[in-house]
């Protein structure tokens, strides 16, 4: 039996399966972005333009190529339980020597054996945080994709604006300034 969350990403729609894969992507990116951090700015400069050719790449090859087809052996959940008869606890042999079939006398067999609950406790409601969280597991990570989304894209709007308002206030080199710099280098 595969995990629940295998499950999920077996079944998952073609948005939500690239939108996963562009966030383990992106972070890889920025894994490998503050490892070059110390070494020569051209290094990341390649990178974030491999990270771009792979960010166009991701949709188009997921929507492209076939889906991996990859057999899983299944795994025994089941086991017998003898449930014993509730008159006759005399009757009852170790489970090495108890008899095979012995006819309308014979343990019956089940798959699992159910505790059984009180009325009251049956009754009783109650709200469990996790298992509500297990049943909206999708919506939860897409929101939670989007807000940390959201926050890159204000972060980014934020530089942006810093940046603009930097420019806007730089002067300009005095002319003698320029004309040697035109000399030197042009």
């Amino acid at each position: 039996m595969n995990p629940q969350w295998l499950n999920w990403m077996i079944q998952s729609p073609l948005t939500v399966d690239v939108l996963v894969k562009i966030t383990g992507f992106l972070a890889l990116v920025w894994v490998a972005h503050f490892v070059l951090r110390r070494r020569n700015p051209r290094w990341r400069v390649l990178l974030w333009r491999g990270a771009a050719v792979g960010l166009i790449l991701i949709p188009i090859l997921a929507a492209a190529l076939p889906g991996w087809k990859v057999a899983v052996a299944p795994t025994q959940t089941t086991s017998t339980v003898h449930l014993l008869p509730e008159n006759n606890l005399s009757e009852v042999l170790p489970l090495e020597r108890q008899p095979a079939d012995t006819g309308p006398t014979a343990y019956p067999e089940a798959e699992k054996a159910m505790p059984v609950a009180p009325a009251a406790a049956a009754r009783r409601c109650s709200f469990s945080f996790l298992a509500w969280a297990k049943g909206h597991a999708v919506w939860l990570g897409v929101g939670v994709w989007i807000v940390i989304a959201s926050l890159l894209v204000v972060r980014f709007c934020i530089g942006w604006r810093r940046i603009k308002r930097m420019v806007k206030s730089t002067l300009s080199a005095p002319s003698s300034e320029e004309q040697r710099i035109l000399r030197t280098f042009g």
